[in-house]
């Protein structure tokens, strides 16, 4: 949500909801990739922020389609 927030250039906040699926949903991930990096030489296009960053006309593309459109 931060980094949304800073590509973006907005300050909404963070508004966390119930999760309806609770038993049914994995809270937690972690993306350690240390093993995929060592054993099949994997080394990530992107670092997480500009991966983030490369998507936000994608995102605003969608809103505008999907949410302003409507």
């Amino acid at each position: 949500a931060d980094i949304l927030q800073k590509e973006l250039k907005t300050n909404l906040g963070t508004h966390y909801i119930p999760n309806p699926f609770v038993g049914q949903y994995q809270f937690h991930t972690e993306a350690n990739i240390e093993q995929t990096v060592k054993m099949l030489d994997f080394k990530p296009r992107f670092e997480m922020e500009e991966g983030i960053k490369a998507y936000i006309p994608e995102i605003i593309r969608l809103y505008e389609t999907e949410v302003l459109a409507k």
